[in-house]
Formats: structure tokens, sequence, C-alpha cells
């Protein structure tokens, strides 16, 4: 889409599946083309990504001269923003370049630090923001050979020396975000885009930048080093890669089948893998996804940020990573002498020692099969011949040297730990509910012991009923399910608070509970009359509904206030003063005067066609808080996360009676899209949006 003054909602829309269904909605992909083939072919491409699960992501360039300083100061910031945090004229950035000299740079040492900390692939920012080049562009000369002493081609000795030592290979490139090149997306101090702050970037517009710059370097990047694995793109904001920027790129890129790519590219296409920054999502996700983490507290190098994490922090996040079924791409920041700090190093070799004995537990694993593990995680390994490998990474110890595992329907056919070359037997006992393995009294790894367990089939996990209900509370009555996923057992429960019983009522499969007052309903799985799962409850409160309002001579639309201003979190616009002010007939963020950094507050009546509990389903980027009446049913927090494009909420369930009632929406936007998408659920309809119809104003 394109953005315009009061710019065009762009909601984007991912198809998540899981690993074994992957999204047959490609990128490049057109109506007309066979769904089945494309799903074959993207399998077969990402094959070698999905058991490869751990990588290097190397930020490099110009911004190591400065280093996170500028005019004798410590600049706070992202080291490789520099140049956009300081508004550094662009001449005066380009005589960094003259100190950019990396004469110690040992590509064949940078892979075999790789290699060693157990890595499997490489990705290098071929041009980041600032807009240089670690390679000779034959369409810029804002690069490493014609702007530096050193004058050589960087990428090329590392892709090769990548080749010949068996790692795999990509290139990160900023497309829509370049500071230097004139045309690029830059952004004001408060990250307002089109804030050009030297008049050198204004004399081009991007879709001449794109023609000129993006696109041919796109094509030199796939032509001079022969086949490319992965592109990792990005941008400020890739938002302004539209539909039609990104096809430009897509007439070079699908000229080579096998070329993987990261959700960054733009133009609503959804690629092949989505990329949470500097975090690890709380569950498993049902699509392909990489997190990718700094060492310490920014990318580039900067000299004073000796913020590092531990060794076994960067450990135990892997194993995170791995257990939720992600990849982990773990980030350097070379010197501009071409050296890589001596604590990226340290934790490197670190890791290197830990994947030594323990790799096989990261290397081709999926997701945990359990919900939770107090004592760590869990990486699984389904083989071809009916066996599973379950890998138990313990970071707590157990004091008693018993390890509690939630009880499986599978035979165990061995258990050992994996730092045994002999494999010495870990006995194992089944009581009710749970597993206990006998391990040694203290562990051999302080940071991450691995036990291996090997069972016949996919793992059935006796992970405890499922109590399924639309709210936590009701007006009338509330239907209640109980669902299992192991089909040989059954349900117990109780709605009396004690634990269930083989003589408690056995749950049947399509008969809901019917709740008509406050319950707790405790269930658990029985097999051949003994409890196998643990005990799950959840209560169940009835209440009054919230009386409608007695209003008159209401009108259609609600009533918005417009503020600007950079925020972390929804702030209190009572305590502000609005830019503008109108009325709007939906939810519309496009009143927002500027593209980015505004807050938007709705109020007015919404009608409720019935009485009892309703729910508000929430999609945005940045924030969003929602109350009806005195009652706040959904808050945000610090919702901002840049790497992803929307969030979805689901607001505290609150039962209203039939009429009018205040509703106050309250919205920010940081940067990115800007995106509001309500909808509701209600006594007699299920999730549907919240459409002009049903809401009104006052004068």
């Amino acid at each position: 889409m394109v953005k315009s003054n009061g710019f065009v909602i762009a909601a984007l829309f991912f198809f998540l599946f899981s690993s074994s269904c992957i999204s047959q909605i490609l990128v490049g992909e057109s109506v007309s083309t066979n769904p089945t083939k494309l799903n074959d072919e993207r399998e077969q491409k990402m094959k070698w990504w999905r058991e490869a699960k751990f990588g290097l992501f190397i930020h490099w360039g110009v911004y190591a001269v400065p280093a996170g300083m500028y005019k004798g100061e410590k600049v706070d910031r992202v080291s490789s923003w520099i140049m956009q945090h300081e508004h550094i004229p662009v001449n005066e950035y380009k005589e960094y370049a003259d100190q950019f000299n990396p004469v110690k740079y040992d590509p064949e040492e940078w892979v075999d630090l790789a290699i060693e900390a157990g890595m499997k692939y490489l990705v290098i920012t071929a041009k980041h923001h600032e807009g240089f080049s670690l390679y000779d562009s034959k369409v810029s000369d804002w690069d490493v050979v014609d702007s530096t002493p050193y004058g050589k081609d960087l990428l090329d000795p590392i892709i090769k020396s990548c080749r010949e030592k068996g790692i795999r290979v990509g290139l990160y490139y900023s497309h829509s975000v370049d500071y230097v090149h004139p045309g690029g997306e830059v952004q004001s101090l408060d990250f307002k885009p089109g804030g050009q702050w030297d008049p050198i970037q204004k004399t081009k517009d991007m879709d001449t930048y794109f023609k000129g710059i993006v696109v041919p370097q796109v094509t030199e990047m796939l032509t001079n080093y022969g086949e490319i694995d992965l592109l990792w793109w990005d941008g400020g904001g890739w938002y302004n890669v539209n539909r039609e920027r990104a096809d430009m790129i897509l007439q070079v890129t699908n000229e080579y089948p096998n070329l993987i790519m990261n959700n960054r590219l733009g133009g609503d296409y959804s690629g092949d893998w989505k990329t949470p920054e500097q975090y690890i999502p709380a569950t498993g996700l049902d699509y392909d996804w990489e997190t990718c983490m700094t060492m310490n507290d920014t990318w580039g190098y900067r000299s004073w940020d000796h913020n590092w994490k531990s060794t076994d922090s960067l450990i135990h996040m892997l194993v995170d990573v791995a257990s939720k079924g992600g990849n982990f791409l773990l980030n350097i920041g070379p010197r501009a002498d071409g050296t890589i700090p001596e604590a990226s190093i340290e934790r490197l070799k670190g890791i290197g020692r830990w994947m030594s004995v323990n790799s096989e537990s990261i290397y081709g694993t999926t997701a945990s099969p359990f919900e939770n593990l107090p004592w760590g995680r869990c990486t699984k390994k389904v083989g071809n011949e009916g066996v599973t490998e379950l890998y138990f990474h313990i970071f707590n110890w157990p004091d008693d040297g018993k390890l509690r595992v939630p009880r499986i329907n599978n035979v165990i056919k061995e258990v050992y730990l994996l730092a045994d070359n002999n494999k010495t037997q870990c006995p194992i006992s089944t009581y009710d509910d749970e597993m206990i393995i006998s391990l040694p009294k203290k562990s051999p790894n302080q940071i991450s012991m691995v036990v291996r367990m090997n069972i016949e089939g996919y793992p059935e996990v006796m992970n405890p009923p499922v109590i399924d209900a639309e709210a936590g509370i009701l007006y009338d009555q509330m239907k209640v399910s109980l669902n299992k996923s192991v089909p040989q057992v059954g349900i117990r429960y109780t709605i009396n608070g004690t634990i269930p019983t083989k003589r408690s009522t056995l749950y049947e499969e399509g008969c809901p509970i019917i709740l008509t007052e406050n319950t707790t309903i405790k269930a658990a799985l029985f097999q051949d009359g003994e409890r196998v799962s643990n005990v799950r409850e959840r209560s169940f409160t009835k209440e009054s509904p919230k009386p409608a309002n007695e209003v008159e001579n209401l009108k259609r639309g609600l009533k918005y206030q417009y503020f600007e201003g950079l925020w972390s979190q929804v702030p209190d616009f009572n305590k502000l003063n609005p830019a503008d002010e109108g009325i709007v007939y939906f939810f519309d963020v496009s009143k927002g005067l500027r593209n980015e950094l505004f807050g938007i507050r709705f109020t007015g009546y919404i009608k409720v066609p019935e009485t009892g509990v309703y729910k508000i389903h929430a999609k945005y980027n940045d924030g969003c808080n929602i109350s009806i009446g005195e009652q706040q049913i959904l808050n945000t927090g610090r919702g901002v996360v840049d790497s992803e494009i929307m969030r979805e909420s689901i607001g505290i369930p609150i039962v209203l009676e039939k009429g009018f009632h205040p509703i106050t929406v309250d919205y920010f936007q940081r940067i990115d899209h800007a995106i509001l998408d309500l909808s509701w659920s209600g006594p007699d309809f299920t999730k549907q949006p919240i459409n002009a119809q049903v809401l009104f104003h006052g004068d």
C-alpha cells in the first residue's frame, strides 16, 4: 500500500501453520501457482535452516569507527544508528570511512569461531542503514573498496571460507533505510519518517533510490559470489517497501529458487520465517521463526558497552529457543580494525564447549511436547524408524537427584546422560502423574546438563486436560468443555474443589459441563483407574451485569482527539492537549496527521444487543487501552516491539446489560504500520468486527 497524508491502514495477516503444515502463501507467489508444488519446494529449501537451529549474526560497518561516541560523548542508543541519532551530516559521516581499515580481518578465523561455537550458518551485513557496502558496488562509491584505505572486498573471502568449511551463508541488506544515498528512508530525532536532516538526502525520491541503488545492489550480491543461501532484509519501517518496490526486488530474487528470505521484505509478503528481535517468545509458535539477539546491548561495536550476557545465559537462550521450535541468531559487532571483541570470543568458545557435548540435543530438533518443565526445557527429535529422542535440558539440578517429568504414554527404551559416553542408564520410575529419573547427586555440567530419553513412537504426554470456556465469568450459564491430547485415557473432574479420583465424574466428550453459579473445576487424566496427569483447575465466577446508561439524542459515530508525541506505552491523554479533534464512524487511526509518533483517544457509546458476557479482541501496533464504563478491560502496558508488525490481545471479559455503555479507546503509534482493528464476541454471536452501527456519541 502507498502511504498518503492521513495514510491508509495496512493490517498484515500472516498464515500460521505448524512445521508439518507450512503456509502455502510464499514470497512472490501468484494466486495461479500450484500451492501443493510450492509447499513441497519450500519444505525442501527450508530443510537445512530448520535443522541448523543456531547461526552467527555479524553487524559490521563504518559505525564501528565512532563506536558509540560522538564529539567526545557517549551515544546511549543503537551504535549502528549513530548517524541518525545524532543527525550527522552526510559528508561529515563519510569522513569516518578514512579510519575504517580492517587490516586485522581474518575471515577464516571468524568462520572457524562460528563453527567452534556450533553455528551452522552465518549472516553478515552487506549494507546496513548507513548505506555503506562491505563489497565493491558498481552503483555507488560509498563502499569499502572506494571509500576506505583498506580498498578490498570484505564479503568475498568470508563467503568463500563459509563454503569451504561447510557453513551456510546469508547476507543482511537494509533496503528502505539508507542515510547516505538520496531517496532512502531517514528519520528525524523523534523517529518520524521523512525527517531528513541533510539537504543531500532530499535530492531524490524513494522509487528512484530503489531503481538506482537497491535493485542493482541486490543483483550484485546474488551474482558476485555464487549461490547465497539466505537474504536477511531489514529497514527502520519496511512498510516503505510497498508492493511495487518489493516486486522490483522479487524480479531479481525469483531467479534463485533455493534462496530463502525473512519476513522484512515488505509489500505485505510474509517471507519464509519471522524475526522476533531481542526477545524470545513466551511459548512455541506455529510458524518458522528466528530470534536474533545481541551479546551486550547493541548490534554494532560500541567501545563502552560492557553489559555482556553471561555464557550460561546465552546457552539457556539457545536451549529455550530450540525448545520452542525456533532458531537462534547470535550477534557480534567487530571493531573497525577487523578484530572481534574478546568478550564475544570468550562467549562463543564457551557455547562451543557445551555444544561439543550436547549439540545433538539442538540440531534438527523440534519443539517440546511438554507444557511446562520448572527445572528446564525439552527438545525432541522424531526418527524415521519409529523412535523419538527426548532431550531434557536441566537448568536447575534437583537437590535430591530426582528429576520429575510429566508421565508419557510410550514405551521407554533407554535413559542416559548425554555427556556420559558410556551411556550409563539412569533408572526411571513411574508414580501416578509423573516419571522420576534418578540422576547423580551433583550435575557433571553446571550450565545445562542433558538427559536423553529414547521412546517408541511420537510422544504422548499426559498433559492435564484443557478446561475450555469462552470466559472465566458467567451471567446466566456457561458451557465448559474438557479436552485431552492422548486418546486412550479418560478425564475425571470435580466441581466442588476436591482433587479428582477414580470415583469422580467421567467426562463425556461432546457433552459440555453447564455452570450456573460460582464453580471451580478440577480435572485430570485417568487410565485403568489411576490418575496419570497433574490436576488442572479453573474457577468461574457469576457476575451481575454492568447497568446500561440512560442516554438520549445520540448520534452515529465516535468523538476523537488526536495527539502527537514519542511514547513507549499508552500515555495519559487527560494530561495532554490534542492537536486535532472531530468525529469518526469507526476506530479510524487514519485520522493521524502524520505517519508515526501519534496517539488517538476515541470516546462514545457502544450499543450492547443482549445482556451477557462480552469480550473485545484488539489487533494493534503499538499500544491500546480500552475501558467500558469505569472498568478497564484492556491494558497493553509497555507494548512496543518494533520488530513485530502487529499484536493481538483479548480484553478482560465483562458482563453488560442490554443498552448503551460508555467506551473509551486510547491508542498510540510509535513506528512502522499504524494498525487498530477491534472485534467483539457476545452471548449470541462469535467474534466479529465492531462496526459503525453500534457506535454512538452525544453532544
